[in-house]
């Protein structure tokens, strides 16, 4: 099965698309209405592949928060208000759970998260939209990466919930309740880091922080 991975930053995008695993075309396009047009004109020739969008801009915002500890949906009443009073003038925003703090009432930490100018990704979507590409998700590059680094190094994997998109609902879990499969999601990263790692060597600069947040995503879908 293909996936097309685009990786924003605020000077390029940079597309790789991958086939049964392996990475079989690379991508660049210029942050600018030239290179616009040069990515309309490829995403027409591939606008069937689903999409997972990473950005790594200058215009991402992070502002960390404590909540209380509730149920499920009274979590996200708070956390979409929070995130409304915060980031105003944006519709690219989200939130994720980091656990609970360890000791006092154990409230819930949360970070909010925001792309606050929309129109440094809105020309990029724009051309997603008007080719009906599916677009399966958009991610940060910083967030992720603090995943990655994470399961990389082994300390451990996963800790804490997923990226939460608006359109999701937080997991009503704790941090500290992990499943079996986590062992397992552990030996996955393990078998594959290494040769991961040196793929990654073979694509310039960012691309590798790419690479590692797409291996990542897939192990957390496993």
């Amino acid at each position: 099965m293909a996936s097309h991975s685009l990786y924003l930053t605020n000077t390029r995008l940079v597309s790789l698309l991958a086939r049964a695993g392996q990475a079989s075309v690379r991508r660049e396009f210029e942050a600018s209405e030239a290179g616009a047009a040069q990515f309309d004109a490829y995403l027409a020739t591939v606008s069937d592949v689903p999409i997972h969008f990473f950005t790594d801009l200058a215009e991402e915002d992070f502002r960390p928060d404590t909540i209380p500890h509730v149920g499920a949906r009274d979590r996200e009443a708070i956390v979409t208000r929070k995130l409304g009073q915060i980031f105003r003038n944006t519709p690219y925003r989200y939130a994720v759970l980091q656990g609970r703090d360890t000791d006092g009432r154990r409230d819930d930490r949360v970070v909010y998260a925001a792309i606050t100018n929309p129109d440094v990704v809105k020309p990029w979507l724009d051309i997603i939209e008007a080719r009906a590409a599916p677009l399966a998700g958009m991610y940060s590059a910083a967030i992720l990466g603090t995943r990655v680094i994470e399961a990389l190094e082994l300390a451990h994997v996963l800790q804490g919930d997923p990226v939460v998109g608006l359109d999701q609902p937080l997991a009503d879990e704790d941090a500290e309740e992990r499943s079996a499969s986590d062992d397992w999601r552990l030996g996955v990263v393990r078998s594959e880091a290494q040769h991961f790692i040196d793929a990654g060597r073979q694509v310039p600069g960012h691309d590798v922080l790419l690479l590692r947040a797409v291996l990542l995503l897939q192990v957390g879908r496993r």
